[in-house]
């Protein structure tokens, strides 16, 4: 009987993974755009089981219509506990390049994607981290909103939120680097001031 069962062990574990791959093929493809309440339209990439958009979030309006508060003052930015945006060195002319920079209280709200959209949670994105490619998620390095309310690396390294808190003042982030393909994990406060990406489930309408 033992034997048995090592034999057909490896039988059963290439069945369960032919099986995932046939699932994952099984999902219709995911292509086209999307718009946000103020009429900006992004591009959509399919990863596994999610559908990401494939451009930084540029929305000045939650997705019921209510104005998000655009801080340059740097003082009033880090001293912020409610929802906020702001353009990278507060010049509207990075909006095209970069998309909008927002603290995580403004993710928080769970109003900033289109409705049928959500700003990924750390678990979601550690499951896009195992596939992701610059290719395919076409990471726009804008840069973050930091230190003493200071804009740095824009052009060189992107900073975005998930959704998930790690303690009373910050949340959890993703990190990539220009030229690299890594994606690296950590938390920071939630004042400042970061890119976003949406996803909802492949197969969602």
């Amino acid at each position: 009987m033992k034997n048995g069962m090592k034999t057909h062990k490896p039988l059963l574990i290439i069945a369960l993974f032919l099986a995932g791959i046939s699932s994952l093929r099984a999902l219709k493809p995911e292509s086209g755009t999307i718009a946000d309440i103020d009429g900006n339209v992004y591009h959509i990439v399919a990863n596994g089981h999610f559908v990401w958009t494939a451009e930084n979030l540029k929305t000045t309006s939650y997705n019921d219509g209510i104005k998000i508060p655009d801080i340059a003052d740097n003082l009033l930015w880090t001293g912020l506990t409610t929802g906020a945006y702001c353009w990278y060195n507060n010049d509207e002319g990075n909006e095209k390049n970069y998309g909008a920079l927002y603290n995580w209280h403004a993710v928080n709200t769970g109003r900033l994607c289109p409705a049928g959209w959500r700003v990924p949670s750390d678990q979601e994105w550690k499951e896009l981290g195992g596939i992701v490619d610059t290719h395919s998620f076409f990471a726009l390095h804008g840069g973050e909103r930091g230190g003493k309310g200071n804009f740095h690396l824009a052009g060189r390294s992107g900073f975005w939120w998930s959704s998930t808190s790690a303690d009373d003042s910050s949340a959890w982030y993703r990190n990539m680097i220009y030229g690299l393909e890594d994606i690296n994990r950590n938390t920071h406060p939630k004042w400042m001031g970061f890119s976003v990406r949406c996803i909802r489930d492949r197969g969602d309408s």
